[in-house]
């Protein structure tokens, strides 16, 4: 008998990937959702290279540390249209300040 969970996730065909598989993978995703602590490593594992390689449509979630987004590569994939747009719960910097921070003004 498959658990409640296993059933969900199949009818929505969400999978879970690794870091690194994820990674790989985001040209095919339409949503990218990071949930992962804040470590050396994992600071700013979203950059530049990482949301180029994302599709025009896909969205990016971040609802675990800010850090791990560098935001100002981030800012500009949304401004060039490289990605529709981004869901972020937290920021590098909190409480987020006008000054100082590459995100303020698109609010």
């Amino acid at each position: 008998m498959l658990s409640q969970a296993a059933i969900v996730s199949h009818l929505l065909r969400f999978r879970r990937l690794t870091v690194t598989a994820g990674l790989h993978r985001q040209g095919e995703s339409d949503f990218v959702s990071l949930h992962a602590v804040l470590k050396p490593e994992t600071r700013h594992l979203i950059r530049k290279h990482e949301l180029a390689q994302m599709k025009p449509s896909a969205f990016l979630i971040d609802v675990s540390r800010g850090a791990l987004v560098e935001e100002a590569s981030l800012v500009d994939a949304l401004l060039q249209g490289s990605i529709a747009g981004a869901g972020l719960d937290v920021y590098s910097q909190e409480p987020l300040r006008l000054t100082g921070h590459p995100t303020p003004y698109h609010y």
